[in-house]
This record gives C-alpha cells, sequence and structure tokens, in this order.
C-alpha cells in the first residue's frame, strides 16, 4: 500500500489506517469508502470500527526515507488517502504511533491532508506532544464557499499558533466557484480537481467541475502567487477543453461519450477521468511549492 502513488500532487500514499466517515458535501462520492467496503472489506461510517493496517505499512516509511537521504531530495508522502488523520473515531495511541513515524522520517514531506480542521489542532497535541515537526504540512478539504468561509481562517490560525511550515488546500471535488483570493497569502499550495465514480448505496453520478469554478481558481492563484495544481477533470470535460490524448475532438470515433449537460453556458461531456485528463486551456498545471529542496547529505 502506498508503494508509489497515482496521485498526482504526492511521492507516495499512507494510511496507518483504513476507514471514515461522510462529514461534508465532498464526501457525497467518496473514492475511498467504495475502495475500502468493495474491495478491501472494510467497514465505513460513524459505527464502524476503523482498520489498523499491516506492521509492513508501517514499516514503509522507513524505506522511503532511507531513499529520500541517499538521493538528497526530500519525497512526499500523503498521509491520509483512506483514512482522516483527525478522525475522532481513531484510537488516540494509533495517532501517536503515527506522530512517532513521522517523526523519525524527517527527509519526508508529510502532507497531513483532513476534512476535520476544527479538530486539527487537538489531534496534533496527541501525535506531535512536542511541537509539529518541521517537515509536516497541513491541508484542509474546500469544495464549497460556505467551507471555504468556515475552515480557512481556522487553517491559517493554525500555521500561526504552531509555526507551520506549510499549509495547503485541496479543492476537491471543486464543486462551485470559491472567492478566496485575501485568504491566498498565508496559503504555501492549492489543489484543485474534479470528481469520479458513483456512489454504490445510492446510484449517485459523479457530480461536473465548474469551468469558470476551476479557471477561477487558477486566476486567484496566479494573481497572488500561490501554486496551482490540477489534478483531474473527473469524469466531466467542459466542451472545447482538451483531452488527455491532446485532442479536442470529445465526440471520437469508435469512443461514445456519456451523457451531456448544460450548464452556466457551458456544455459538459461525460467521458470518465482516463479520457478527461487534467489539462486546463491547453496548460497542465502541476505547480508545487518550493517544500522539496535538496538537502545537505553529509549533514542529514
Amino acid at each position: 500500500m502506498g508503494e508509489k502513488t497515482r496521485i498526482e500532487w504526492a511521492d507516495h500514499s499512507w494510511n496507518g489506517w483504513i476507514g471514515c466517515q461522510k462529514v461534508g458535501p465532498g464526501c457525497d462520492i467518496c473514492y475511498a469508502a467504495n475502495l475500502a467496503t468493495i474491495r478491501l472489506g472494510v467497514g465505513w461510517g460513524p459505527h464502524a470500527k476503523r482498520r489498523r493496517t499491516a506492521d509492513s505499512t508501517w514499516r514503509l516509511p522507513y524505506r522511503w526515507d532511507r531513499r529520500a537521504r541517499a538521493s538528497g531530495v526530500p519525497q512526499s508522502v500523503f498521509f491520509g488517502s483512506l483514512c482522516d488523520w483527525a478522525d475522532k473515531a481513531v484510537p488516540p495511541d494509533w495517532q501517536q504511533d503515527a506522530g512517532r513515524v513521522i517523526q523519525e522520517n524527517p527527509h519526508l514531506i508529510w502532507l497531513l491532508l483532513t476534512k476535520r480542521i476544527s479538530l486539527a489542532s487537538a489531534t496534533l497535541e496527541i501525535m506531535f506532544p512536542g511541537g509539529v515537526p518541521p517537515h509536516v504540512r497541513i491541508g484542509s478539504t474546500i469544495v464549497t464557499q460556505k467551507e471555504a468561509d468556515r475552515d480557512l481562517p481556522v487553517l491559517t490560525a493554525l500555521k500561526r499558533s504552531l509555526g507551520l511550515k506549510g499549509i495547503f488546500i485541496s479543492a476537491e471535488p471543486l464543486l462551485e466557484k470559491l472567492l478566496i483570493r485575501e485568504m491566498l497569502d498565508d496559503i504555501d499550495w492549492v489543489i484543485a480537481g474534479g470528481e469520479t465514480g458513483k456512489d454504490p448505496e445510492t446510484g449517485l453520478l459523479s457530480r461536473l467541475m465548474p469551468l469558470d469554478a476551476i479557471r477561477g481558481l487558477r486566476d486567484q492563484c496566479l494573481e497572488t502567487g500561490t501554486p496551482f495544481l490540477m489534478k483531474q477533470w473527473g469524469d466531466w470535460l467542459p466542451w472545447g477543453q482538451t483531452l488527455a490524448n491532446g485532442s479536442n475532438n470529445l465526440v471520437s470515433k469508435g469512443k461514445k461519450p456519456g451523457q451531456f449537460h448544460q450548464e452556466g453556458g457551458e456544455i459538459y461531456v461525460r467521458l470518465g477521468k482516463a479520457r478527461t485528463g487534467r489539462m486546463l486551456d491547453g496548460v497542465i498545471w502541476d505547480q508545487h511549492p518550493d517544500w522539496y529542496a535538496p538537502f545537505d547529505r553529509a549533514a542529514a
């Protein structure tokens, strides 16, 4: 689990445990819930027990850290692709163990993303009684303006109070326009993307990412000099955007598109993630913050 992640914004993904519950609109179609319940047999929801992963998984970061130290270049680890480290249902001793693993692997940049930023401060005290290590970055999932107004002040206050070296937001799935320009001066990285899949219980299909929403977020980042990474379009592509294969022909011979949808003056076609790709207005936006500068191996 996590030797080399396919997630576009990290080198590795790591889960000390598996399981979570839906807490907001971004969770309506949760890839992690589908993967955990259907393929891994792990329960999901408020009454389901979280499952601690195998000892071999807990040893992986030590291998990655040795490689990073040998190369002189840090690697990034997304902690929580199948869980949430700030989840109240997680036993505190597991969180303490995870904090120990993070502290003992300082040549990795640990990306701790949560949908529960209001619980982050208390959880970080459990994980790091002596203070958050400098190689940890904290992120908050923001998919609507309501979440931005509620959670971004908490995230930026956390950065100041704990002296964090970096914070980021994940606007995935981006469901509507976000007006956050005045808050971006305190944000070190913005990741955004569309939704994929289908909820097996409700049958709800993935929602589209509005073209004006992703363009608006990109433009706000350009104005403030905030690194911006577009992870994916998701299942839907706006008419006129470029496919993953570089073509602009959304209805190509031999490849039948899914349904069409019109919204906000744009036409969207449901094609699936593999075909939609991650190119916005002809550009792959793959910017990263300067967290990965080579370090002195002799001093490491």
